[in-house]
């Protein structure tokens, strides 16, 4: 994460738009199978172009990024689905 001490202008340039972009979202969901089978496959067709096995010729400021979905069923302590 940006921490604002940067020593070097010049690193500051290429962090910041990175961190800018960067994003962390949860979502507490109440779906059925198939309203999440939904989202699930949006997101995959969405960032599958940019899988960086796949995309070959990538802009020369791409970067690296670790990207993921995930959503199962929220489970109590005790093995019983939440409600």
């Amino acid at each position: 994460m940006f921490s604002g001490r940067v020593a070097d202008p010049g690193h500051d340039r290429l962090v910041r738009p990175r961190v800018e972009a960067s994003a962390i979202n949860t979502y507490a969901l109440r779906v059925t199978p198939a309203e999440l089978a939904a989202p699930t496959e949006a997101i995959d067709a969405l960032v599958r172009p940019y899988v960086a096995t796949i995309r070959t010729e990538a802009p020369e400021e791409a970067w690296p990024v670790h990207a993921s979905w995930r959503a199962y069923p929220r489970v109590e302590a005790n093995g019983q689905p939440s409600e």
